[in-house]
């Protein structure tokens, strides 16, 4: 039930705006939009009983239809009224997306619409994203990262870049327009497929390897480092890969792996994650145990308006 209860959240307010309408990554008013605020709440609560998620088990729907129908709606009339709340919550920066609303994104992991991050640069990435998997929409950390990448873009530059849970691709696609000589973005193959197609929709199609790979499997481990016999790999890069404390071990170990078998001299990797959230000393800890040696990213390294306390990122050594 309480995963129906986000779903519904999700639903209510997921950022899709009017057709053509693109969110940006600084959206100081993000309004995510109601489709029919005049809908007959017992349709909404016809369509609850009808809708099918994995995830939900017809076993843990006890509560009425009726009853969350009616919370629906009385959600409904206050956003009518001008009672719900549109904007970041207060002291929250514009372009953080977890929490707002009231809402915790990363619970949910429901998508926005378009999202567009505006390259320092000039030019843009443009990424559709998903109500599916968590690889498919951006997080809070890869876009404080992506910033501070376009702040210090020698960090990238003529770089050879493997990026493991690259979700979207955003971090991959900005490191390409930073000039890396080669970036190579990885996901789980249910997240892949979709991850290329943001990169070919970009036009960085050459620019950017999309590989499935996914942490634990030996055997696509060891093909994956073969691809770097010619040069090793001088940057890998992870973010928001510990939002989920099961994750952490095992990410641990793969990347501790590739950097044994596929890393070039003096080879780093820069991994990122959201500080409040459990996984995130689970994963120093396990870093640390397995031989890292961890150093935290100055703040004064992140781009000024692309701080928060809410955001860590590390540099790991071996």
């Amino acid at each position: 039930l309480k995963l129906q209860f986000l779903y519904l959240i999700g639903a209510f307010f997921c950022c899709r705006g009017p057709a053509g309408e693109i969110l940006e990554d600084r959206p100081s008013n993000h309004p995510c939009h109601v489709h029919d605020m005049t809908e007959d709440k017992s349709a909404v609560a016809a369509r609850i009983g009808g809708t099918q998620h994995d995830e939900v088990a017809a076993s843990n729907m006890t509560e009425d239809k009726s009853a969350v129908a009616a919370m629906l709606g009385s959600m409904l009339e206050r956003r009518a009224a001008g009672g719900g709340a549109a904007a970041a919550a207060p002291g929250l920066p514009s372009w953080e997306r977890e929490n707002r609303l009231g809402v915790s994104y990363t619970d949910g992991g429901f998508g926005c619409g378009q999202f567009v991050h505006k390259l320092s640069g000039g030019g843009a990435i443009a990424i559709d994203e998903g109500f599916r998997e968590l690889g498919h929409r951006v997080w809070d950390t890869c876009i404080a990262v992506s910033r501070m990448l376009e702040h210090a873009p020698a960090v990238v530059d003529g770089k050879v870049v493997l990026e493991l849970g690259a979700g979207c691709g955003l971090l991959s696609m900005v490191a390409a327009r930073l000039g890396a000589a080669r970036v190579v973005a990885t996901e789980v193959p249910a997240v892949v497929r979709e991850m290329a197609g943001h990169v070919a929709a970009n036009g960085l199609a050459q620019a950017v390897e999309a590989e499935a790979f996914t942490w634990g499997h030996a055997e696509e481990q060891a093909a994956l480092a073969r691809r770097f016999r010619g040069r090793g790999v001088d940057l890998f890069v992870g973010m928001d890969v510990t939002v989920n404390p099961q994750w952490v071990d095992v990410f641990v170990d793969a990347l501790r792996g590739l950097m044994t078998d596929a890393a070039a001299p003096g080879a780093r990797a820069l991994v990122g994650g959201p500080r409040h959230r459990e996984g995130w000393p689970l994963f120093l800890a396990a870093a640390r145990a397995r031989g890292f040696a961890v150093t935290d990213v100055a703040e004064d390294a992140f781009h000024p308006e692309y701080r928060s306390q809410k955001i860590a990122a590390v540099w790991l050594t071996l």
